[in-house]
């Protein structure tokens, strides 16, 4: 999911906070006490000018908001105090002179940020995208913490503000939770519903999507009561009954068929129906029948997958019968004859001469490809088929899905994208079979335990009650913890899994923080139901509040969390790759991921494939990024062959070929170029870029000497020459040739001498460890 895109606007230094009390943060992070600002009028007048952050207020407009019945000259001094005030509590010149008027420049504020959410979720709406206007109107809910509350301003500018705000947050919460219902996630659909009646207490919309939501979670008795208290309040409040749409809807949650079943989606399977169409197309184009064997453990989708490669209408469908009444089987086989696709499914019900029976009553000339399907195949069953029809049969066996199938699955079920943990949780508890992935996705949906986060669709462990709703626990943090306190908690969320006082220390921007002063704040955490405890630490008690929390910050403060924890935290490779990515760093994600490239040998592949995963998907954009998205592509491929991800590591390394393949033509008339150009340094920089960044990483182990043997040759320069040395034998060291290797690194290190500073000495230093480590 993306992040809105005037986020950037807010590369300020000081923040402004105008929705609920006034919030301020000054450009070197301390916070405004209210006891700071001198008067009323100083705070109002901050509060208009962030309501039109970095446009000039009319001076006249601003003296009859505050000072409406100064005369002019004392109106206009009292403004000039109030604005140098503004200055000195935020020790900045933020408000310039501009236009007539004021105007408060090098600020973030909420409600601005707010109001371009809000016009995010209107245009998503718009375009359809439900998923992506609910992850904003969840972003911008996380701002609104109070209606705008001046404490002195007078005039009708302040009910036009608090009302234009107000009702704006209301219709956002509405619509949010109409996409949420259309989506079926029903826990979101179900908060934010109930939120909007807090808003509003007679919106018969809010009612009718908690209806649908209650119903979709399987509380038909709860949504019979909430039409009842629907009734009741429009009943109180104006005297009406529910409209028609309500009333149609209730007759509907009547119906024990609502809501209408509909057909799974089908994905995955990609390799398996290629090498399916492939074996009827042959069949086909060379006049004869096509035979399969196809076999599969309960719920791998065998039915499916015939179905949706050959064609629903063109494939007659055998179901073998448990009971082995052989007869009725031989009966319902005549509404397949004249298919030319016969599928014989549940053939692990019948004995292999019983199969043979079947065919002679189900083929006829107009069947092409039969397709025998079972979760075991009866013994001598090929040799029974081939002896009947001539044909020798292939055969599938159908593996669990990969985890990318896995993702594209729930991605499909639950109409939105996923967060990485939702599928590593399914994948754990299915085994990657696609009945199980379904029913387990759809239990949580209907449970309640699936909600939305701006890292995709999360799964919580129990469904939530309503007083657990995650923005009253925002409200509750920001009101009533301490600086040091909401900082741990600011850190525990973004670290995104358990923390210690230990892994925190270097992260908390204290002046002298102490294992201490964490170890506390984190119980003080506990305590308020904020942080859940075990034994492997704290972490932020649900996902869906840590992202809220989160969401509360302005972006450039939650990049500046995870730069603190890519940089200084003690965590797994994947975790800070994904950390960098988060801070806005791309380039130090993908080096961060180079690093798991090259550990990949020592290193545990389970850990290291997150890591390559993401980087590796990324677009690159110059030659040198291209060098380095092969090196992890080909890092990705090593960790799937060793994870038993078979059809993905072929893939990973196709892909890795095709980049090298297009970097390797460009360097060679790079290199071409340079021998025209004649320059010697040219010609040496061409040479070294072509090992470097296509011959090490595709493995390409004569190139490398070939190319090695030209630089060496085009300087007589000792640097120069020991870093060809040492591009020449990475691959050896990397590989495991560690005597041969370390002769040639011992000839590098003879050349540098006493030079062994620079990156070509460093990377001496560690390939010689390397090969150390290994003689």
């Amino acid at each position: 999911m993306t992040t809105s895109s005037f986020d950037d606007l807010s590369r300020e230094d000081i923040e402004v906070r105008v929705l609920g009390p006034l919030r301020v943060r000054r450009a070197d992070g301390t916070v405004v006490r209210p006891s700071e600002w001198p008067t009323t009028q100083t705070a109002d007048l901050l509060r208009i000018l962030a309501l039109h952050v970095g446009e000039a207020v009319h001076v006249e407009t601003l003296l009859e908001q505050l000072w409406p019945h100064a005369d002019e000259p004392h109106g206009r001094a009292s403004l000039r105090t109030a604005a140098s005030r503004v200055r000195k509590v935020l020790r900045a010149n933020c408000v310039e002179r501009r236009l007539g008027g004021l105007a408060l420049t090098g600020a973030w504020v909420d409600a601005h940020a707010f109001r371009g959410l809000a016009q995010q979720v209107r245009r998503g709406l718009t375009q359809g995208d439900c998923a992506g206007a609910l992850l904003a109107a969840r972003q911008a809910d996380a701002l609104y913490l109070g209606d705008l509350l001046p404490h002195h301003a007078s005039g009708d500018w302040v009910e036009r503000e608090r009302e234009a705000l107000a009702s704006a947050h209301r219709t956002m919460m509405l619509e949010a939770a109409e996409a949420a219902a259309q989506l079926a996630w029903w826990r979101d659909a179900t908060e934010l519903a109930e939120r909007a009646l807090v808003l509003e207490p007679c919106s018969e919309r809010a009612y009718r999507v908690l209806m649908r939501a209650q119903r979709g979670t399987g509380e038909a008795a709860l949504a019979l009561k909430t039409y009842d208290r629907c009734r009741h309040a429009l009943t109180e409040h104006v005297g009406a009954d529910p409209s028609p749409p309500t009333q149609r809807l209730h007759q509907e949650l009547l119906d024990p068929a609502y809501p209408p079943v509909t057909e799974p989606p089908f994905r995955g399977r990609g390799d398996e129906q290629a090498w399916l169409r492939e074996v009827a197309a042959a069949a086909a184009a060379d006049g004869r029948r096509a035979v399969v064997l196809l076999e599969a453990p309960a719920g791998a989708g065998k039915t499916r997958l015939v179905q949706e490669t050959l064609g629903p209408r063109t494939t007659g469908r055998v179901v073998c019968r448990p009971d082995g009444d052989h007869r009725a089987v031989l009966d319902g086989a005549e509404d397949a004859r004249r298919a030319p696709v016969v599928l014989v499914d549940d053939v692990h019900h019948l004995t292999a001469e019983q199969v043979g029976d079947l065919l002679r009553v189900t083929l006829t000339p107009v069947a092409t490809c039969l397709v025998l399907a079972g979760r075991t195949l009866p013994p001598g069953l090929a040799e029974v088929v081939q002896d009947a029809l001539g044909v020798r049969p292939q055969q599938l066996r159908l593996p669990p899905l990969a985890r990318e199938e896995v993702s594209e699955l729930c991605a499909a079920v639950l109409a939105g994208a996923v967060s990485d943990a939702l599928v590593d949780r399914v994948a754990a508890e299915t085994d990657g079979n696609p009945v199980a992935v379904l029913r387990t996705v759809r239990e949580w949906v209907d449970t309640g335990r699936v909600a939305a986060t701006s890292a995709g669709l999360v799964v919580l462990d129990t469904a939530p009650d309503a007083d657990s709703w995650s923005h009253r626990l925002l409200a509750l943090a920001v009101d009533r913890l301490s600086a040091t306190e909401m900082e741990v908690l600011q850190l525990t969320a973004a670290a995104g899994r358990a923390v210690t006082p230990e892994l925190l220390l270097p992260l908390v921007g204290l002046d002298e923080p102490s294992l201490g002063a964490i170890a506390d704040a984190l119980d003080r955490l506990v305590d308020l139901s904020l942080v859940s405890h075990s034994p492997r630490g704290c972490a932020a008690r649900d996902e869906v509040f840590a992202d809220l929390l989160l969401s509360w910050l302005r972006p450039s403060a939650r990049r500046e969390l995870h730069r603190r924890i890519a940089e200084r935290a003690t965590i797994p490779v994947a975790e800070r790759v994904a950390h960098w990515e988060s801070a806005g760093e791309p380039g130090l994600a993908r080096a961060a991921a180079l690093e798991a490239a090259r550990a990949a040998a020592d290193a545990e592949p389970e850990q290291v494939f997150p890591a390559l995963r993401r980087p590796s998907t990324d677009a690159p954009t110059v030659d040198a990024d291209r060098g380095d998205a092969a090196g992890l592509l080909l890092g990705w491929s090593s960790a799937a062959t060793a994870t038993g991800r078979g059809p993905e590591a072929s893939a990973t390394r196709s892909a890795a070929d095709g980049d090298l393949t297009d970097l390797h033509a460009r360097l060679r008339s790079a290199i071409r170029a340079a021998d025209a150009g004649g320059d010697t340094a040219d010609r040496w920089s061409a040479r070294v870029r072509m090992i470097r960044e296509v011959s090490v990483p595709g493995r390409r182990l004569r190139a490398v000497r070939r190319w090695a043997r030209q630089a060496w040759e085009l300087s007589d320069d000792p640097v120069l020459r020991a870093e060809v040395l040492v591009h020449a034998w990475t691959p050896a060291a990397v590989l495991g040739d560690a005597l041969r290797a370390e002769r040639g690194l011992a000839q590098a290190a003879a050349l540098l001498g006493d030079d062994r500073h620079g990156d070509v000495a460093d990377r001496l230093a560690a390939l010689r460890c390397l090969v150390a480590h290994d003689l």
